[in-house]
Order: structure tokens, then sequence, then C-alpha cells
């Protein structure tokens, strides 16, 4: 048996999936039993601004510094 994702785009395909699962041909499972897809550092890969990301890389060195000094 396979499971698979799909994308329900209207009512109609929804009735035909919930036809095709009386006639036990497959099973529809809710939302809440599907595992959601993690997600890695590669799907964010351009997702800010590469000025917003100087800016942060800065921000980060400037407080990393921060640490090494003595109080």
């Amino acid at each position: 048996m396979t499971t698979a994702t799909i994308e329900i785009k209207n009512d109609i395909a929804f009735g035909l999936l919930q036809y095709l699962e009386s006639v036990n041909i497959l099973r529809v499972l809710n939302k809440s039993n599907v595992a959601e897809e993690k997600k890695t550092l590669g799907d964010f890969f351009g997702t800010l601004p590469e000025e917003t990301c100087l800016k942060l890389e800065e921000h980060a060195k400037k407080a990393r510094s921060e640490w090494n000094r003595i109080f």
C-alpha cells in the first residue's frame, strides 16, 4: 500500500474521493493523521532579501563579540 499527499481543489473532487473510499479503492486520512513534512534549511534559501541578511549577520557578529566582554 502506498500513501500519497494530495491537494483537494474543490468539493466535487472531495466527493469523488469519498465515493472511492466507499467502494474500498482508497482510504481518506484526516490531516491530523498525515505526518507533516519537515522543512530543511534549503527550503528557506532566498526568502530574505540580501540586505536584510547582511544586517542580521552584522548584528549576530556584534552580539557574539559582546559575549567576550568582562563585566
